[in-house]
């Protein structure tokens, strides 16, 4: 009887720590089947956060330092000045009056000028009024030539050959105009232009320059 009680008292407890077993495998089974289920937690995989280049400024040019030239020996010298001589006055060709207020002592006499000769002197500025007309001459290789010579105002002078361009006919001083006996014609005293008359052709003039205060006749191309 004895035997009988105590396998059944350890075979209930040996029950109860199966009961137990089972119960406690049943709560690590059922744990872990659990968590079996569970989806697994997605990996936050972080993106890398691009940063804009940053903007480079331009490089800022440097300065070339041009060597300088060395100085001459030329450019170092005070420039000398060239001596300017005056200017000389030209005789014109052309039969245009010359102004008596030209300078005398600049001009000096041409070998061929002739002074113009008046009741048997030279004709000198000073004594030549203005708006008068005379007749007067210059000398020439062989005797004289005969002239008609106005000033005109004080800074013109001209000067005529008295032959009429028509035939060859003498001009004279007639008035306030030159006039040819032959055919009548007639002539601008100051100009030597023709007025009227068979003939339209003027006067021949001469070139006068005033020289020391003094008339002169200068060659020209006409001569």
């Amino acid at each position: 009887m004895e035997n009988n009680s105590h396998d059944s008292h350890f075979k209930g407890r040996r029950n109860l720590l199966a009961i137990i077993g089972a119960m406690v495998a049943a709560a690590f089974f059922g744990e872990s089947a659990k968590g079996a289920q569970k989806p697994p937690a997605k990996k936050v995989v972080k993106k890398p956060v691009t940063k804009a280049p940053a903007k480079k400024s331009p490089p800022k040019p440097v300065a070339k330092s041009t060597p300088s030239a060395a100085p001459s020996p030329s450019a170092s010298r005070a420039p000398t000045s060239a001596p300017t001589s005056a200017p000389t006055s030209s005789t014109s060709a052309s039969p245009s009056p010359v102004s008596p207020s030209t300078t005398p002592s600049a001009l000096q006499t041409p070998e061929d000028a002739r002074e113009v000769i008046y009741e048997g002197k030279a004709l000198k500025l000073k004594d030549f009024v203005v708006g008068s007309t005379l007749n007067a001459k210059y000398a020439i290789d062989r005797g004289f030539q005969q002239i008609i010579i106005t000033r005109v105002n004080a800074f013109e002078i001209n000067a005529f050959i008295p032959v009429c361009p028509h035939l060859g006919g003498d001009v004279s001083i007639d008035g306030n105009i030159l006039y040819c006996s032959r055919h009548g014609a007639k002539f601008n005293r100051s100009s030597g232009t023709a007025i009227s008359g068979p003939t339209s052709a003027p006067l021949q003039q001469q070139v006068i320059q005033v020289i020391d205060g003094v008339l002169y006749r200068i060659p020209s191309e006409n001569d």
